[in-house]
């Protein structure tokens, strides 16, 4: 598994991440990470968490809206794989 991919998923599974934009949702997801996280590795992971249904829609509205949020949430087949990433 990419270590994007993994990153991702043990973010979703660890914490709550919710941000304005799919730009501050990377920093937070890299900040969990370490610092560590490629920009472009991180929005490639999140198309293929996606394609996989691995995570749910990160909701992105246009900026000033009273909604405005990107989130990182974990679907069960997600749940289960981070959990079997972390071996529990």
């Amino acid at each position: 598994m990419a270590q994007a991919l993994r990153a991702l998923l043990l973010a979703g599974y660890r914490h709550r991440v919710v941000a304005a934009n799919a730009d501050e949702g990377f920093l937070q997801v890299e900040k969990i990470a370490d610092g560590s996280l490629d920009p472009v590795a991180f929005h490639a992971a999140v198309a293929e968490a996606l394609a996989a249904g691995l995570i749910a829609e990160p909701v992105v509205l246009p900026e000033g809206t009273l909604a405005c949020h990107w989130r990182l949430h974990l679907t069960p087949q997600g749940v289960a794989r981070a959990r079997e990433m972390i071996g529990s």
